[in-house]
């Protein structure tokens, strides 16, 4: 599989993948943080290991069975934030505990009993962080005053040792330009920092203060007393990013498809589908900006076949283009491996470890 010109591919720039975790190393060291990474981005055991190297606390999974691949691998200390109650997911958990530091998120009471009961069965607590809603509407309690609540709730178990409070800012994605980012940033921080005061009244030892959106982590300081990142994307970056005040010179993935057809003037059919680029849209550039701004825009797709909208005669059959995914999570999640373009000009490939890791 040495033939670059086999399409549709992804492709990640290394070089710029290391300017990136320099990048957001740095910032997280600029302001005291630590930085615990989610792999949801890229899903592979060799970037995840770049970022220990470079001072990553640890490393954040979606789901036990993504926290699976990264603990049979060695990775030391994973946070699992999102709350677990099946009961197959902790039987699962029980054996990652035995491999490796796992905490773990919750945001309620039947989600902290699950938990307690996990930590009957090992023989000691487990570590676990509340989830706070702080304006995304996803899971979380609903405000500080419920974290408090829950936090009476579950004071009482004898197994649960609940040392942080989280939340996952993804509405920040919403925000119209740059300065929105920072008040965004400073009003969600504040909503997990006072989460984290009540906790602390009630008597629980709360070191871990978590935010995590690349959006506020790349471009805005964090609130006073956030102790943590989590942030993904940034990792490789996209047109969300781009078009929130990331340089697109830091989107390090593009999708490589070859113009297959042309039915009509302007219209060009690529050999990449929702089966490569995902069903994300952005409204100003479909399903992925070709090239560069002005160069074109995916504008619809079937499972293999996309559908180019450009100017007439920018393109012809046989071209390949590069096109900067919507959402770049969910394309790499498509893929089995993505090919690493080195700066010797030697192409290799990461495999996509944990890939359709949904459990």
């Amino acid at each position: 599989m040495n033939d670059m010109k086999a399409t549709p591919a992804l492709v990640v720039d290394e070089a710029v993948v290391r300017k990136n975790i320099e990048y957001m190393a740095a910032r997280a060291s600029q302001y005291g943080l630590g930085l615990r990474p989610h792999i949801k981005t890229h899903k592979t055991l060799e970037v995840a290991a770049m970022q220990v190297e470079a001072g990553a606390a640890g490393i954040t999974c979606a789901k036990v069975s993504e926290a699976e691949v990264y603990a049979e691998a060695g990775f030391e200390d994973i946070f699992l934030a999102y709350p677990v109650v099946g009961g197959p997911q902790l039987a699962r958990m029980e054996r990652i505990l035995k491999r490796c530091s796992l905490s773990v998120a919750f945001d309620s009471l039947v989600g902290a009993e699950r938990l307690d009961e996990l930590g009957q069965r090992t023989g000691r607590p487990v570590e676990a962080v509340m989830i706070v809603n702080s304006g995304g509407g996803r899971d979380g309690v609903a405000s500080v005053d419920a974290a408090a609540a829950l936090g009476r709730q579950v004071r009482q178990l004898d197994h649960l040792n609940v040392i942080g409070v989280m939340t996952h800012e993804g509405h920040a994605y919403k925000a119209a330009n740059p300065s929105d980012i920072f008040a965004m940033a400073e009003s969600i921080g504040r909503i997990v920092v006072d989460a984290a005061e009540n906790l602390r009244h009630l008597g629980f030892d709360i070191r871990r203060v978590s935010t995590g959106a690349t959006p506020t982590c790349w471009l805005a300081p964090p609130a006073e007393g956030v102790t943590e990142w989590r942030p993904g994307t940034y990792i490789y970056n996209d047109v969300q990013e781009w078009q929130l005040g990331i340089p697109l010179e830091n989107c390090a993935l593009r999708v490589q498809a070859m113009v297959v057809s042309q039915p009509a003037p302007g219209r060009f059919i690529i050999d990449a589908g929702a089966k490569t680029l995902s069903q994300a849209q952005h409204p100003d550039w479909g399903l992925g900006m070709v090239n560069a701004p002005g160069d074109g825009r995916v504008v619809s797709a079937t499972e293999e076949h996309g559908i180019v909208e450009a100017e007439e005669g920018q393109f012809r059959i046989g071209d390949v283009l590069e096109i900067v995914p919507i959402h770049v999570c969910t394309a790499v999640n498509l893929h089995d491996w993505v090919w690493v373009k080195r700066d010797s000009g030697r192409c290799d490939h990461w495999n996509v470890a944990a890939r359709g890791c949904v459990v």
